[in-house]
């Protein structure tokens, strides 16, 4: 065990067996400086090691949080209403980035926008507008007293739209899919059927 005095009277000592380095004050590097209570002033930080971790991690170990260039990020587990302008995000789990949820596009309901436009609930589809192709109408064979099977296909000339026991002025354009079935020689309420535009 070797010892000396060092400035102010300070006693300083090295063991010489296992090369540590024992002094009742500080020990500097440079600028650095090396507490005996364990603490460390850092020139680059221009702070002590203490002051640094208190900064970045409360006393029972909790990080919070910080932005790039500095300033505290606080998550609070409280629920809130309406919808937030901007909201946090990631793609990789290391990098997060705040986005607009009026980009937003969930699957399967990019084009659902409300209950009214629902393309199906509980199985049964929308019915298109007008005459377009996959709209639905109750119409009544006309010009002939053939049978319609379930799934057969007609020619919108040879069906006339309407309701009950009366048909509107005309017949339909287009091809049609019966998805019901009309008896051969009915007539009046028996011709009637739903049928499925199709073309």
């Amino acid at each position: 065990m070797a010892s000396s005095s060092l400035d102010g009277g300070t006693r300083a000592f090295i063991n010489t067996r296992t090369g540590d380095f024992w002094t009742q004050g500080a020990l500097r590097v440079g600028n650095a400086r090396y507490q005996n209570d364990g603490n460390i002033y850092m020139p680059w930080a221009g702070d002590y090691l203490s002051n640094v971790l208190n900064s970045k991690i409360t006393p029972d170990g909790r990080a919070y949080p910080r932005k790039i260039g500095g300033g505290d990020l606080n998550f609070h587990w409280s629920g809130q209403s309406g919808q937030p302008p901007w909201i946090w995000g990631g793609t990789n789990g290391v990098d997060m980035y705040v986005y607009n949820p009026s980009n937003f596009s969930v699957k399967y309901a990019i084009n659902a926008g409300s209950a009214g436009n629902a393309d199906t609930v509980d199985g049964v589809h929308g019915l298109p507008e007008g005459d377009a192709i996959g709209c639905y109408v109750w119409a009544k064979r006309i010009n002939n007293t053939d049978a319609v099977a379930f799934g057969q296909n007609i020619a919108g000339s040879n069906l006339s739209p309407g309701g009950g026991n009366s048909t509107n002025t005309g017949t339909l354009t287009g091809t049609y899919q019966c998805r019901g079935s009309i008896q051969a020689g009915a007539n009046t309420t028996g011709a009637y059927a739903i049928f499925l535009k199709i073309g």
